[in-house]
Parts: structure tokens; sequence; C-alpha cells
């Protein structure tokens, strides 16, 4: 075992990571953002094992209310908790979780929110910030170099640009684009590597609605998962803000009332959308700045804290927001 993963091992049960879990105080709120849970490979993207999110439940069951946004809002149910409320919020929609998170959930008597992408469950399609990842593993693999010529974009892979490098490039690029845009260089790189994308890996409607009738808080994370970073004006944000919780309403037949953004990257115009929207939940990234003021009002803006060291005694300790701290 390394060095690091002893001293959280130990210092959990020294209890060190409750002298930062001080400030969560009852009546406060934390929440956890995850995405993937599954055995596979991706250096790009790793997912949390099946067996340390299992884990990792059993310890935070221990020290807080697992719930989620309906019952935090509910105060008939939110008052009579004893212990810190905490949110595990996963995003996207992979099909993993059916298979590694459901299981755990059902066990141990759990909620969850989960807040899915829109056109992920109508086409069937990879999310494209994975599909990105996809191919860029299948280019690692193969020893092909990354060449990107399309409309504006002039992107050659430099000596030194390992797949980090070259995802960090394309995810920096793609975040400030609309989503038309987006599709069309994606779709054109995997026809220009003859790179054919695995299937079967987002829930569909079926699998969503399954998730719903078994007590999972469905929430909405855009149609398209573009960034919203950037000003692409009224119709834009509508479209994927506002647009998407319809469609989540009609296809479930339940009220959505969280709003996830995608890697927690708003603009102010993006973020007013949400709340004009209705959206009771608006769910950010507590490692992303901000440049306006998240009001809290009809709609509350929660940051939440990324899950996924391979480590579950570590991932206590970011819970408690002592990785933050420790940055500062």
């Amino acid at each position: 075992m390394k060095l690091k993963d002893l001293f959280f091992k130990y210092g959990y049960y020294l209890r060190l990571h409750r002298l930062f879990k001080m400030e969560q105080k009852r009546g406060t709120v934390t929440v956890a953002c995850l995405h993937r849970i599954n055995n596979a490979w991706d250096p790009l993207f790793p997912a949390l094992k099946p067996e340390a999110f299992g884990k990792l439940v059993r310890l935070l069951k221990k020290e807080y209310e697992i719930t989620n946004f309906t019952e935090i809002n509910d105060r008939s149910i939110s008052s009579k908790w004893k212990k810190p409320a905490l949110v595990i919020s996963f995003d996207d929609g992979y099909r993993d979780f059916l298979e590694y998170c459901m299981p755990v959930i059902r066990k141990e008597k759990i909620t969850v929110n989960h807040n899915v992408v829109v056109n992920c469950a109508e086409t069937g399609k990879i999310i494209w910030t994975q599909r990105i990842n996809n191919l860029l593993n299948h280019l690692a693999k193969t020893q092909q170099a990354l060449n990107v010529e399309f409309e504006d974009v002039d992107l050659q892979q430099e000596t030194g640009d390992n797949i980090f490098t070259l995802k960090r490039k394309l995810s920096q690029l793609l975040f400030s684009r609309p989503y038309p845009f987006i599709e069309k260089l994606v779709d054109a790189l995997e026809a220009q590597y003859s790179f054919e994308q695995p299937a079967n890996q987002m829930m569909n409607w079926d699998d969503i609605n399954s998730c719903s009738r078994d007590g999972i808080e469905i929430g909405s994370h855009t149609i398209t998962h573009a960034g919203l970073v950037e000003d692409q004006g009224e119709d834009y944000f509508k479209h994927e803000i506002a647009n998407s919780r319809k469609i989540l309403q009609q296809k479930l037949g339940v009220a959505v009332e969280s709003f996830a953004f995608p890697n927690g990257l708003a603009h102010p115009a993006a973020y007013d959308m949400a709340v004009k929207t209705g959206y009771k939940n608006i769910l950010l990234i507590d490692v992303v700045k901000y440049s306006f003021d998240l009001k809290a009002g009809t709609s509350i803006p929660y940051k939440r804290t990324l899950i996924g060291y391979p480590n579950h005694y570590e991932d206590m300790f970011n819970i408690t927001r002592f990785h933050k701290m420790m940055q500062r």
C-alpha cells in the first residue's frame, strides 16, 4: 500500500477527517459528484471501482444522512435528521450506473440524484466528451498522431504532447463552442481515423424510467452536454436548460427540479436561465471559480465536490474539503 493510502486509511480510523468536517453541521448540505462506476480502463476519465463505491457508501452512512434534493427541500423530512445531509449526485447517465450502482443503492437502502443528458438517452450516442476520450485512447494505443483541421480549427499534435495534453487542448477549445460545431468536428475525427465508438454506454429512456421508479431523483444535465460558459444567446440557453427539463418531465412523468452545469461551467446568462426555468437546485463544481454572484432564493446553488479517488478513505477526506483546504 502506498504511503499516501496509509495516511488516509489510518487518518480515517484516528478520525482526523472529522477535524475538517466541523463546518458540516446539522442544517448544511454536502454534495458529492460522481460520474462512472465500473472496472474499465480509461486513463483520461478514470471510473470509481464498484468495490470502492460500495465501501465509500458504507462509510458515508455512518456519518451522514444520505439523501436527495427532493427530501432536503421537504422540511417534514429534513427537520428530523440528526446527522449532516449528504447528496450523492451523478452526472451524464452512463449505463454502468444500472449494473454497478443500483445494486449498492438497493442493498444500502439509500437514494441518489442522477442528472442525465437528454440527447444521449434519445439517440443512444455516447456523450461527446467520452467520444473524445475513447478516440484519444485509441490513437495512443495505435500510435497515431492527432491532427485536427476542421473549419477554423487547426490543432496539430506537437512533440511532447500526450493524450492528457491533447484532451485539455480539445476541451478548452470545444467547451466554448455550440454543440452543432462540436458534433460535426467529433464526427469528422472519427471518420478521419476510422474509429467506431463502442455501443450501449449510455442509459436509454427505459433505463432512466426504471431508475426513477426505483426512487432515483432524475435531474437535467442539458440536451447535449454543451459548454454553457460562453454567451451563445438566449435561444441556445433556453434549448439546453429549459427544453431539457420539459423533455425529461414529459418522458418520465415526474417533476425535474435539478440542473447540473456540464463541468460546472456557467455563463451568468446561462445561470439566470436555470433560475428563470424554475429549477430548485442548481448544481455546480466547487473547484470552479465563478465571476458572478450565485444568488440563493427560489433556486439554491450547490457546489459539489468531485469524487473518484481509488482509495475510499481518501474520498472521505475529500468530502470534508480536506484537499481543497490543503491547496490554499
